[in-house]
């Protein structure tokens, strides 16, 4: 596909459910991956060793020997922690694994190019997003049955699913070449896809994936402009271009219900916190 092919459209009739926290969307992963009957294709950022990623290379290893096609990208930065060992059961179980973009001394600034991407797919019908991890923080509850880090998945069916599955065979194809400038892009430069009436079961795909790619934030502000009543956003890391400041300024200032729920003093990233705090008057 072209790169300036125009961006996902809207799709009809998807299903959405949403789950918060590990405790709600881990076991559900887990589940997934035993009922998978033909394929299991899985994006992520951060895989750490220990209880959690246990349970799923121990799942996805009796997948792959029942049959299932698995294909796990995991991006190289993201999984420095993932052990050697469990590596080589997943491959010596037959699983299909790329780690994308691996780190050498000879890529320099190449090697900021991270997959932050998380998303699993199941049967080609089934999609799960959000902002998860294979991590203990993510999904294993401590004593007061909660993980240490809040985090949503999304559980998606219907036709969108198929275009997750265009984005994951994107990464997949050029995980070894991720700055190839002839990406299998959907979106361009100043493309905005029309918003359509709202109604239920409507759901559409938006990403960026270079700096040519900006439908995802072009898509934001759309909303944003668009708004009748209220926006409500939910980030652990807000560093907005100018452009999304002031149109949930503008949402505001019109009367629109503007919220926005951010990272507290417990973050990983420090920097991005006061990187934030800078512009919390102008919201105010």
């Amino acid at each position: 596909m072209h790169p300036n092919h125009p961006p996902f459209n809207w799709h009809p009739d998807c299903q959405f459910e949403l789950l918060i926290d590990g405790t709600a969307f881990f076991p559900r992963i887990l589940q997934y991956i035993e009922q998978a009957q033909r394929s299991i294709d899985i994006e992520m950022y951060l895989v750490i060793s220990g209880e959690a990623t246990g349970q799923v290379v121990a799942a996805l290893s009796a997948a792959a020997g029942r049959g299932v096609a698995v294909r796990c990208l995991f991006d190289a930065s993201g999984s420095a922690d993932f052990i050697g060992e469990e590596r080589n059961t997943l491959l010596q179980a037959g699983v299909d694994l790329r780690f994308y973009n691996a780190i050498t001394w000879h890529k320099g600034v190449s090697n900021l190019h991270r997959d932050h991407r998380k998303v699993l797919i199941f049967d080609q019908r089934i999609a799960c997003i959000g902002g998860l991890g294979f991590t203990d923080a993510f999904c294993v509850a401590n004593d007061k049955k909660q993980t240490p880090w809040h985090e949503q998945m999304l559980v998606v069916q219907g036709a969108i699913v198929a275009d997750w599955q265009r984005l994951f065979q994107q990464s997949w194809q050029q995980a070894n070449k991720p700055q190839r400038k002839a990406l299998d892009s959907p979106a361009q430069k100043h493309a905005i896809v029309p918003l359509p009436q709202a109604r239920s079961g409507l759901g559409r795909v938006a990403f960026s994936a270079s700096r040519d790619n900006r439908d995802l934030v072009l898509s934001l502000i759309s909303h944003i402009r668009h708004a009748q009543t209220r926006v409500w956003l939910s980030t652990p890391y807000f560093v907005p271009p100018r452009a999304l400041r002031m149109a949930l300024i503008r949402a505001a200032r019109r009367g629109i219900d503007v919220r926005l729920q951010v990272c507290g003093n417990f973050t990983d990233l420090p920097a991005v916190r006061y990187a934030v705090s800078v512009h919390f008057e102008m919201y105010c």
